[in-house]
């Protein structure tokens, strides 16, 4: 899925990218409905809470996801996939 994105001989970082993309997907649709069923903003009393939470889960998922492609891509070389890339014919057929 999501192949067209991606050049050939890419690595997806075993579906960090499809996690992130979807995550993102699934993530605004959810808040696209529920700003469409809540037409009249509810009263706001004390709004530290939502706030706080506001603020705090985004940032833990940002983070998670900064330390998750860290990991990935500073693995040692023997844990990470290595790729096979094969030569291919030139314009005029001669392998470069």
């Amino acid at each position: 899925m999501l192949g067209w994105w991606n050049p050939e001989n890419v690595s997806t970082d075993g579906g960090l990218f499809h996690l992130l993309y979807w995550s993102s997907a699934a993530g605004m649709l959810f808040v696209q409905v529920l700003c469409s069923r809540l037409r009249q903003p509810a009263p706001v009393r004390d709004a530290r809470g939502r706030e706080f939470v506001w603020a705090i889960v985004p940032a833990l998922l940002l983070l998670s996801f900064g330390l998750a492609s860290h990991r990935s891509t500073h693995a040692p070389a023997a844990a990470r996939p290595q790729l096979a890339l094969e030569a291919s014919p030139g314009p005029h057929g001669a392998a470069r």
